[in-house]
């Protein structure tokens, strides 16, 4: 009897750790952009296109939670020649989940290289 209400015992603790493993919540801190499912959001990025460098959304294809709308680029003021901006990137949450969107900052052509540098962005779409 002692033996079988021990057995039962660790049973249970090891049923009730593999629960709470397997059901942990996502953290609300955990995300860089939490947006609603349907709605849009922005990301900007410091850009000079005259260097030849542009961000490029680089994980696209493995996304499968938000879809990107547009790109616009809005120069410094005044306006000249060689002078950087922002890159306004629009996208909209298509389906709920968690997913991460990578960018690199590259010559296009550079498939493999992100010398200008790299983003990531940990997205919960609710």
């Amino acid at each position: 009897m002692k033996k079988g209400s021990i057995l039962l015992l660790v049973f249970a603790l090891v049923a009730t750790s593999i629960f709470f493993a397997f059901s942990k919540k996502e953290n609300p801190s955990d995300f860089d952009i939490e947006v609603k499912l349907n709605k849009e959001f922005n990301l900007e990025f410091r850009s000079n296109p005259s260097t030849g460098y542009r961000w490029w959304w680089v994980n696209k294809k493995d996304d499968r939670h938000v879809d990107s709308i547009r790109r616009t680029f809005i120069g410094d003021k005044p306006a000249m020649p060689g002078k950087g901006g922002k890159d306004i990137w629009t996208f909209k949450a298509i389906k709920r989940g968690i997913d991460t969107i990578a960018f690199a900052y590259k010559r296009p052509g550079n498939q493999y290289t992100n010398s200008g540098g790299s983003k990531q962005y940990r997205i919960r779409v609710y």
